[in-house]
């Protein structure tokens, strides 16, 4: 193990001779003996020791006090301080220089290796702090320039962002209500620079009727640590009120907290949203008007169908009864007759509106059916062949959803 270096700083060479005798009995080497401040201080800038055991009363140039404060600012070096005096005011003086040791002449050998002893531990534990403190100050210093380099990084990003944004920003205190900042869209949704907007109370934006409703609405979200999204007017340079959609919530900004106001121009929403309306009311009215169309179309039809059954009930059926045909002239009257009265019951509509989509002709048949004419007559009736009545009656049943079912066709037809 490497020897601690000593450098003796003594006017005396008696007694810096003893002092090297008893370091090197203890097993320390003594780097060199000098006999003044001066030159202990060049001596260090030549060779650095481990320990300086300084003479406080040095008979030339500057006394030890001095000599060791320029030694421990500029190199850094444990210094122990010898004096053959007790005067308080140079032990004042001494404790200002931060000796490692003090040690009073004349001394014993094992008092000053004690006293060596503690200076070299506490030297080292010392150092030990030092290195500790400068490795976490750069770590610290690392830390933080990472960190300003991050917020700078996103505080450019959100000046950017806010800047080019469509939309327009105010930030407000949150205890004040003024206007810290706006961004170039504020400045053209208020007509106005931003220098004379900063500065104005947040509830000079709005109309003056509306001012302190919003104010106390946009206290009660914060107070309540709430987000807001409100639609609310605010006035131009002008004078003319605008709505916009506001957005508003507490944020920090250059280490206090304010309010972040987003502001959204919705006047094209709003007209929109009026002339929605106007069409809609437009809408109701010409609906309004259509059903009173329809209800009126709907009388006038039940008139003409009143008026078609009274006049077939009293014209038509008394003349027809009146004829006295005979014979087959008196079969189509009767049959005439009774296509009359179906009318009136409105048989055929109720017949022709069924899924069966039955042809002209089995309308015709079913009528024949549900007056009792057999299959004959009406082949004599209609002059066609007998098994060509007996075909459409097949196919009236299939329509009808009765084949294959015994159940009588005149009986269903009369249910119609």
């Amino acid at each position: 193990m490497e020897k601690v270096k000593t450098l003796i700083v003594e006017d005396e060479i008696f007694v810096a001779k003893d002092l090297q005798m008893h370091l090197e009995q203890m097993g320390y080497a003594v780097a060199s003996m000098v006999p003044s401040g001066e030159q202990a201080i060049q001596e260090i800038e030549n060779e650095i020791p481990d320990l300086v055991l300084m003479d406080i009363v040095l008979q030339e140039g500057m006394d030890g006090i001095e000599a060791a404060e320029i030694i421990h600012s500029r190199f850094d070096i444990p210094v122990i301080f010898l004096t053959a005096h007790e005067d308080k005011a140079i032990f004042e003086r001494a404790k200002k220089a931060e000796p490692f040791g003090y040690v009073t002449k004349p001394f014993q050998e094992k008092d000053l290796h004690r006293v060596i002893e503690i200076a070299l531990l506490r030297y080292k534990a010392e150092q030990k702090r030092k290195m500790l403190a400068q490795k976490q100050r750069k770590e610290l210093s690392e830390s933080l320039e990472k960190h300003i380099i991050k917020y700078t990084y996103l505080e450019e990003k959100y000046h950017k962002l806010i800047e080019t944004t469509n939309d327009a920003i105010f930030i407000a205190d949150v205890k004040t209500g003024i206007i810290l900042y706006t961004n170039k869209r504020a400045e053209e949704l208020m007509d106005m620079p931003a220098e004379k907007i900063v500065g104005m109370h947040q509830k000079q934006l709005h109309p003056a009727d509306k001012a302190e409703k919003y104010k106390k609405l946009f206290s009660d979200h914060i107070r309540r640590g709430e987000a807001i999204s409100e639609e609310v007017f605010v006035c131009r340079k002008d004078g003319h009120c605008i709505p916009v959609e506001i957005s508003a919530s507490v944020i920090e900004w250059d280490g206090k907290k304010v309010i972040q106001g987003i502001f959204r121009d919705i006047t094209e929403r709003v007209k929109s949203k009026e002339i929605l309306q106007e069409q809609k009311e437009s809408l109701e009215q010409k609906n309004i008007a259509l059903s009173e169309v329809l209800g009126q179309i709907a009388v006038e039809k039940q008139q003409i169908k009143d008026n078609v059954i009274a006049n077939a009930e009293n014209l038509l059926l008394p003349t027809i009864q009146k004829l006295g045909l005979t014979g087959e002239s008196r079969q189509h009257a009767q049959l005439l007759r009774k296509n009359l009265e179906e009318l009136t019951s409105s048989f055929g509509t109720r017949l022709a509106d069924k899924r069966s989509k039955l042809t002209s002709r089995e309308i015709e048949i079913c009528n024949m059916i549900k007056n009792g004419l057999t299959s004959k007559e009406m082949a004599e009736l209609l002059n066609t062949a007998l098994l060509t009545v007996e075909k459409h009656r097949s196919n009236i049943r299939n329509k009808l959803g009765i084949a294959n079912k015994k159940i009588s066709l005149s009986s269903i037809l009369r249910e119609l």
